[in-house]
């Protein structure tokens, strides 16, 4: 297991600090994922609106790259041993796809991409890289206008999430690359842990990002 990796935000004319604050509460629009072809993107429900945030996590066994046209990699790219691991952000432009394309990678990992209103990138928190059917992640206190995100990545097939905890929404990635991913809002929980239970032991790597 890796110990905790925390990165200063990088949004458009962020000067430190941890995002939003005690303003506008963050919120997901929508989100999507992709565990194979991960070079030939996410494919979101709708059209991202224009000046929304998009953030993507790439999890990937060998390289994880945010190289796809108008991203920029979240600084704490983490080479774990299961997992490569590395966030980015982009703002949406006027004429945004739904078809969202992060990385040019193609070794075998996940991708998720959320778009977010009122959203700033902020502090990468906790990686973990543990071979076992649960995996949790640990945060601390965040602020309320804040929210964290997070997906992990199981390397194999035919598993299923069983039980989680300490998590709001979770969506399982249904492929021939098992994973999950999901959010936590400071109304249900203002820190602690998320842990998330797998129908069968594997190689697993997690990783959260704080988003205000």
């Amino acid at each position: 297991m890796t110990g905790p990796q925390v990165t200063q935000p990088v949004a458009p004319g962020s000067s430190g600090g941890g995002g939003g604050g005690g303003g506008t509460p963050a919120t997901i629009v929508q989100a999507g994922a992709v565990g194979s072809s991960i070079q030939n993107g996410v494919v979101l429900g709708a059209t991202p609106t224009p000046g929304n945030l998009l953030i993507a996590v790439v999890m990937n066994s060998g390289s994880a790259n945010i190289n796809g046209s108008g991203w920029t990699p979240i600084p704490g790219h983490v080479g774990a041993s299961g997992d490569a691991i590395t966030w980015g952000w982009k703002i949406a432009g006027s004429s945004e796809s739904k078809t969202q394309t992060p990385t040019t990678d193609s070794n075998s990992g996940i991708v998720v991409v959320w778009e977010i209103n009122n959203g700033t990138p902020g502090f990468l928190k906790t990686i973990v890289d543990v071979n076992s059917a649960t995996q949790t992640i640990g945060y601390q206190s965040f602020k309320a206008a804040q929210l964290i995100l997070g997906a992990i990545d199981m390397e194999n097939s035919g598993i299923t999430v069983s039980s989680h905890s300490g998590v709001d929404h979770i969506t399982q990635i249904s492929s021939s690359r098992c994973g999950a991913f999901f959010d936590v809002s400071p109304a249900t929980q203002s820190s602690g842990t998320a842990s998330v239970t797998f129908s069968s032991g594997a190689f697993g790597s997690a990783s959260s990002l704080v988003v205000g």
